[in-house]
C-alpha cells in the first residue's frame, strides 16, 4: 500500500505570439525551482502551436530542463494554485516569457525531451500533450529538483504571427 502524500498542485500558462523573426535556439518561456529543498514534479504539459490567419512557414519548439542560472528579461508569470484554500507557496518562484528571447547567460540546457513542430499554414493548430504520471505511484512526474527549470526554446527561426499556447501542470510535496 502506498502511503498518502499531501501534494499542492499548480499550473502556469504558456501564451507567446511571435512579433519578430526571433532566431533559432532563443528561449521564449521558462519556469525555475528556486527552493532549497522541495522538488516540482511536472505532471502534464499541454501545448498548441498555430498562428495568425494566413501565416505560413515552419514553427518549431523544443522543451528541455536547465540549471546553473536563472534566465532574465521578459514578463514575469505567477504560478496558479489548483486549490484556492491552500496557503502554501510554490517552489517555482521564477517564471517568465518573451517572444524575442530571454537572456540566458550562464544557463546550462540539457538535451531536449520533447518537440513540437508545424509546417505549412499555421492557421490550423498542432497539439503536444505530454502526461508524465504513473498512477501506481503517488510521487511521479518529470522532476525539477532545486535549482532546475523547464524551458521552451525555438528550434527554427520564428515566423511573425506564430503562437504557442497552453499550460504546464505540476505537483509539489508539502
Amino acid at each position: 500500500m502506498v502511503a498518502h502524500v499531501d501534494l499542492a498542485g499548480y499550473f502556469l500558462p504558456v501564451r507567446v505570439r511571435q512579433t519578430a523573426a526571433t532566431a533559432a535556439v532563443a528561449t521564449i518561456w521558462t519556469m525555475r525551482n528556486t527552493h532549497a529543498t522541495k522538488s516540482a514534479l511536472i505532471k502534464s504539459i499541454d501545448l498548441n502551436l498555430g498562428g495568425d490567419s494566413g501565416v505560413g512557414g515552419i514553427a518549431a519548439y523544443e522543451l528541455c530542463r536547465f540549471s546553473a542560472a536563472t534566465p532574465t528579461g521578459g514578463s514575469a508569470l505567477t504560478p496558479i494554485e489548483m486549490r484556492t484554500s491552500s496557503t502554501f507557496v510554490s517552489c517555482i518562484t521564477d517564471a517568465r516569457q518573451v517572444d524575442t528571447g530571454l537572456t540566458v547567460a550562464g544557463v546550462t540546457f540539457e538535451t531536449a525531451f520533447a518537440a513540437l513542430q508545424h509546417g505549412g499554414s499555421l492557421a490550423g493548430p498542432t497539439r503536444l500533450q505530454l502526461t508524465m504520471l504513473d498512477n501506481a505511484r503517488t510521487w511521479s512526474g518529470f522532476e525539477l529538483s532545486p535549482g532546475e527549470g523547464l524551458a521552451i526554446r525555438l528550434v527554427a527561426t520564428a515566423v511573425i504571427g506564430q503562437v504557442i499556447a497552453g499550460y504546464v501542470f505540476w505537483d509539489e510535496r508539502l
